[in-house]
């Protein structure tokens, strides 16, 4: 029997050399970047410590979902036939781990 080394079982010697892979992982990444930031960044308020008059500087709640909601489908649309779209790391990680490859 061929006694086999811990990177052969574990598979460190596949995640380090498939390109494709760091490729979707780079895609959620900047994917989850975006989001994030576009999503946390509706909800500023840009009046500063000055009161505002009419309050057109405080988003709504619906201004804030349509933000996001607009958001995820963009950036689903734009990176979805790299990494799969999941734009979740704990999504990413989970399907990683069961050896799920919805890329293709």
């Amino acid at each position: 029997m061929e006694t086999k080394s811990l990177t052969d079982v574990v598979g460190v010697k596949d995640v380090c050399r498939n390109k494709h892979l760091w490729r979707m992982l780079l895609a959620e990444f900047i994917g989850t970047l975006l989001l994030v930031f576009i999503g946390c960044g509706s909800c500023i308020s840009w009046g500063g410590n000055q009161p505002a008059a009419s309050g057109w500087d405080k988003p709504s709640i619906v201004q804030i979902a349509l933000c996001f909601g607009i958001a995820v489908a963009t950036i689903a649309q734009a990176l979805g036939h790299v990494s799969g779209a999941h734009l979740n790391p704990a999504v990413s990680i989970g399907l990683g781990a069961v050896g799920a490859n919805v890329a293709f």
